[in-house]
């Protein structure tokens, strides 16, 4: 049965998730509790509630934000504009799991999972679940990996040494007397402990990589290439171009669109950190002009580039303090 109160409830998840529904919700009122703080790239949720099942939508609602919020809202909207594709789940108590993509994976206590958040999936969490939700910027990820993109999931398992790293730099992270310089060199630990992390999870990890995860590969590192095509992934992964299309689409996706949401999440972010031309930074994310850059950028965010270098440069400073719901 639905609690009463599961709307306000989802309003607070809105932030981690854009647009989902609750089934089966089963939490205590009183047991909810959401913070949220943000350590220089990084936004972070930590979670506490009972058991609960979220249907999330995925991509639809990341655009949607970013056109509603562009005008009202300048840090929502440069919130929004430096989210990215990724999400990092670390358990800290009770049970998780997670559908993605037609499969299925089981977190417990210190488990942790990174995934694509532009896919739609299914959490399912057991009662007295606390957690915390990291959105990884996907242009951050790119700059750990020197062009290489995670796939669409990789579980992290705890007792490795490299999640063991990056547990406790994320612990010293959150005290309240780090900041300045200090964050950003914790943020390039924390990085470097989670890349270690995700190589050592793919290397031992037994699952077969699936297309889709191995097309997300190649697209993170051939997404500066102009004309970039599903005929040239299929040339380097050994398959048919109409396999690459099926792989997109089992996850509601295209190429273009995984190639464009990639670049475009790129161009953003250094559109907002006062890029030397919009021009230079079109042709650092793989369009082949200006125009085209301009035009694709307003169609997914609602707004032009010139909007974004006017309004919204590093009013990110501006965020207000964390809030515990």
């Amino acid at each position: 049965m639905i609690h009463e109160d599961s709307a306000a409830w989802a309003k607070q998840l809105e932030p981690i998730f854009g647009a989902h529904r609750l089934e089966a919700d089963g939490s205590v009122a009183g047991a909810r509790a959401i913070s949220a703080n943000v350590r220089g790239p990084l936004r972070f949720w930590e979670v506490r509630h009972g058991s609960q099942t979220v249907v999330v939508e995925g991509s639809a609602e990341f655009r949607h934000i970013l056109r509603t919020t562009s005008r009202k809202d300048p840090i929502a909207f440069q919130q929004a504009l430096r989210s990215g594709s990724f999400l990092l789940l670390m358990v800290s108590r009770g049970t998780a799991e997670i559908a993605l993509g037609g499969d299925i994976e089981h977190l417990a206590a210190d488990d942790a999972i990174v995934f694509t958040a532009i896919d739609p999936f299914r959490i399912k969490t057991s009662a007295a679940f606390v957690g915390t939700w990291v959105n990884l910027p996907i242009w951050w990820l790119l700059e750990l990996g020197g062009g290489q993109v995670a796939g669409s999931r990789t579980k992290l398992d705890g007792a490795r040494g490299a999640m063991q790293a990056l547990r406790q730099i994320w612990a010293i992270l959150l005290e309240p007397a780090v900041e300045g310089d200090d964050v950003d060199d914790l943020v390039a630990l924390l990085g470097n402990a989670l890349f270690r992390a995700l190589l050592h999870a793919s290397a031992l990890n037994k699952r077969a990589e699936g297309l889709s995860d191995r097309v997300t590969r190649f697209i993170g590192s051939h997404y500066e290439q102009e004309g970039l095509a599903p005929a040239d992934a299929a040339r380097a992964l050994g398959c048919s171009v109409s396999s690459i299309h099926k792989a997109c689409a089992a996850n509601s996706t295209s190429f273009g669109q995984r190639v464009a949401a990639l670049r475009l999440s790129k161009a953003a972010y250094q559109l907002s950190r006062d890029p030397p031309s919009i021009s230079t930074v079109a042709f650092q994310c793989g369009f082949s002009s200006l125009s085209h850059f301009c035009h694709a950028f307003k169609d997914f965010y609602g707004v032009t580039p010139s909007d974004v270098r006017k309004r919204y440069f590093r009013v990110v400073d501006r965020l207000p303090p964390p809030q515990t719901a």
